[in-house]
């Protein structure tokens, strides 16, 4: 009798240990939403080609990681980008300087790697750029719905993502690891001044590699 009880014991365990993941899940799955197999180290841009100010790829997780993160949307061609690029690199380097870390990451818009590596190496600050042709880069404008509204960089987009898009260049969005948006910044329309709130808001670091 004692072997029985324990043998149906051990199954019970078995089955709950299997079940009891997919009961938590059964809103998100029931509501369409994929729950995603994730093991905390990996963030939208892992794996995808980031690089320095001095040209070198540079590992997307460990840069990354402890520092608040934005993408910074602009085009050379842009005379607002040119006048605003100067006023995100003060704004970068009082929030460093006041040991708030930040690290911005250059969405190019330019209408060729050349021009895109040019208008990074002239204008830009210390920070990241993604791989002009790293297929990442279209994704990103299609899911934040930025685009310039130049022809070549509409023509990554179809008929329903250009009526859907909310901004062209220059545009600033600070993001989370997965890329969920925090906060969109409409420095096309409001320049500088569309960063101001960002001073009040609370911290969205990242985490630091000994936290994942």
């Amino acid at each position: 009798r004692l072997k029985i009880d324990s043998g149906i014991m051990s199954c019970c365990s078995l089955l709950l240990h299997f079940l009891l993941p997919l009961v938590l899940a059964g809103p998100a799955l029931r509501s369409g939403v994929t729950v995603p197999e994730t093991t905390g180290h990996d963030s939208i841009f892992t794996g995808h080609a980031l690089f320095n100010k001095q040209g070198e790829r540079v590992d997307a997780d460990e840069v990354l990681a402890g520092k608040e993160v934005a993408i910074f949307y602009a085009g050379e061609f842009c005379p607002v980008c040119r006048n605003f690029t100067p006023k995100l690199r003060d704004f970068f380097e009082k929030r460093n300087e006041e040991g708030r870390p930040l690290e911005v990451i250059f969405l190019s818009a330019d209408e060729s790697e050349e021009a895109a590596l040019r208008h990074f190496k002239r204008s830009h600050g210390d920070w990241l750029r993604l791989g002009f042709s790293d297929a990442l880069a279209t994704e990103l404008k299609r899911k934040y719905r930025i685009a310039s509204g130049v022809p070549h960089e509409l023509a990554h987009l179809n008929a329903e993502e250009r009526a859907e898009r909310r901004s062209g260049v220059p545009a600033v969005l600070l993001i989370k690891p997965d890329g969920t948006e925090v906060q969109f910044f409409n420095t096309e329309r409001l320049g500088r001044a569309a960063l101001d709130p960002w001073d009040s808001m609370e911290s969205y670091a990242w985490p630091s590699r000994d936290d994942l």
